[in-house]
Order: structure tokens, then C-alpha cells, then sequence
């Protein structure tokens, strides 16, 4: 495995190109967990024999606009580790990633700059679109991209993933034990939730089961 402080992260060369404006737009994907109820480490999961799941969910964040893709592995993180090859995402390994999710969130926010936006972005919920993701950030920036800012994707009056992050939230994350779920942070700033309003049936694809990742596969959204 490449040690990923020896690789330039992609948001530093996006910073640079933008000649110091605005800090970076960051996707943490969580992909650490075992996968009881699939069967398999979700990370694993193929849509067909070219394409992963994980490939999927990190091309579609690079061409909405997010500046870097960290990936947070675990489970299997040996095997899942390969898939990354080639892809515009930077992995990271979370070796408590048994201890819950949280965990594995404070993995990648260790590894942000502390000027950056982040999307929080569930592997097992990757049913927004490409144009979906474009207007999260087009809402976030149209407020003037506030450090204070969090802005979440809406369909059908249901919230969905990912959910937007201005920089002043990092270490509030940080802060939370290990019991601690990380929508703790967002309730205590639902005040401040900004909404990005789309027209997808698909938002809330939850894929815990063999089930649910086929109906999602033979939905049409691959």
C-alpha cells in the first residue's frame, strides 16, 4: 500500500489552480464497515465486472466538482485497497473501524485541511446523481459558502446523503466519543441546515442486504 502522506492530495494541486480562493471541497466516503447483513464488506461490491461500487461513488463525486475523494477503509481494507487503483480518490485505513462509524468520519476529517468543506457521503447510500451533487455544492456556494454552512440534498420532502459541512464543524466531529453518532452534530445545528432541493425517486437507496443492492442495481440507476 502507498503511505497516503507521501502523495500530493488532490485538493492541495485544486487550491493551487485556484490561486488560493476558497478552501477545498472534500468527499469522506465511508467504506470501512464489515457488511454483516450483505454478506460482504460493501466495499467490495461490484455493479457489473468493470465497475465497483466504490468507482462509481468516487467518479461521480470528482464530476460534480468535489476537489478530493477520501476514501476510509477496514474491513478487508487489504482487499478493497486494489479497487483504488487508478481512481481519483486518496484511501485511508481506520484500524478501529469495529468501534462504529464515527470512528472511521474522524479518520477523514484528520486528514482534511482545516479550511475545508466536506461531504459526508455513506457508501451504502449512493443514490445521488451526479446533478444531484452539483446542486448541493451550487447551494452551499449561492450562500456564500459560510464556514458555518451545512447544506443537505432533499427529495420528495425526505432528507437524503450526502450532507454538506462548512469547516467550522471539524472539530466538533472530532470531539464526539466513540458512542457518539456523528448526526449528533448535525441535530444540534438543524438550525442552520440549508436545503438542495432535487426530483430523484432513488435519493434514499439504503443498501444493507443481497435484496436491496440488487432492486437498487435493476432500479435503472446503473
Amino acid at each position: 500500500m502507498v503511505d497516503p502522506s507521501s502523495v500530493t492530495p488532490d485538493w492541495a494541486l485544486a487550491q493551487s489552480a485556484r490561486g488560493g480562493r476558497r478552501g477545498p471541497i472534500v468527499s469522506i466516503i465511508l467504506a470501512a464497515g464489515e457488511g454483516r447483513r450483505m454478506g460482504v464488506p460493501k466495499a467490495l461490491l461490484r455493479l457489473d465486472a468493470q465497475t465497483s461500487l466504490l468507482a462509481r461513488v468516487i467518479n461521480q463525486h470528482r464530476e460534480a466538482g468535489v476537489d478530493e475523494c477520501l476514501v476510509v477503509l477496514g474491513a478487508a481494507a487489504e482487499q478493497v485497497w486494489p479497487l483504488l487503483a487508478g481512481l481519483p480518490a486518496r484511501g485511508l485505513i481506520n484500524p478501529q473501524w469495529a468501534f462504529g462509524q464515527t470512528s472511521s468520519l474522524q479518520v477523514g476529517i484528520r486528514a482534511l485541511p482545516p479550511d475545508a468543506t466536506f461531504l459526508i457521503a455513506p457508501l451504502d447510500q449512493p443514490g445521488a446523481r451526479v446533478s444531484d451533487l452539483r446542486a448541493l455544492i451550487a447551494e452551499f456556494e449561492r450562500a456564500g459558502q459560510p464556514a458555518s454552512g451545512i447544506v443537505r440534498l432533499r427529495s420528495d420532502g425526505r432528507g437524503g446523503h450526502p450532507v454538506l459541512f462548512g469547516p467550522a464543524y471539524q472539530s466538533e466531529f472530532l470531539a464526539l466519543g466513540e458512542n457518539e453518532p456523528g448526526h449528533l452534530v448535525y441535530r444540534r445545528h438543524q438550525g442552520r441546515v440549508a436545503w438542495a432541493d432535487v426530483d430523484n425517486p432513488h435519493l434514499h437507496a439504503d443498501l444493507d442486504t443481497p435484496a436491496d443492492f440488487t432492486r437498487w442495481k435493476e432500479s435503472g440507476v446503473v
